[in-house]
């Protein structure tokens, strides 16, 4: 199965990004972002979910001694999810993502991944680029290639 990635720039104080992601259901995908076994198969963290609009995540990565937390803000199953996103060791302001899962009209999920808000500072231009290799490096993983770094 195959990820396609479009990253389309709107501005400095966002990214966006469409994965098209063949063969897979907007409910699987949804799926690999909600349930921890799964995470850990295309992210790499070990992670604690507690999927409830209020409800906490946490995603640990023990080798490199790094944690991203956050809180859910938004939940519709299959559709959409939001939340929170947060380093442990980042001073910078927390960022939210939003994702929106719909169907290919194929079989497979266009997944739109919007993240921000970033300011015009370099330390935060910085971060948003980190951010943006990070997700093109990790969403081509939701195609079924679990090779992660835990």
């Amino acid at each position: 199965m195959a990820v396609e990635l479009q990253t389309i720039e709107e501005g400095p104080d966002r990214i966006r990004i469409v994965a098209h992601i063949e063969g897979r259901a907007p409910a699987d995908v949804f799926r690999d972002w909600v349930e921890p076994e799964r995470v850990h198969l295309w992210w790499g963290p070990e992670a604690t979910i507690n999927l409830v609009i209020g409800g906490e995540y946490e995603f640990r990565w023990r080798k490199l001694n790094a944690v991203l937390r956050g809180r859910y803000t938004r939940i519709e199953t299959n559709r959409r999810l939001d939340f929170g996103w947060a380093w442990d060791d980042d001073s910078a302001r927390p960022k939210q993502v939003r994702l929106s899962f719909s169907s290919d009209g194929k079989s497979g999920t266009l997944l739109e991944v919007i993240h921000g808000p970033y300011s015009a500072e370099s330390k935060d231009q910085e971060l948003r680029q980190q951010h943006l290799d990070g997700w093109r490096f990790h969403l081509p993983k939701l195609g079924g290639d679990s090779t992660t770094d835990s």
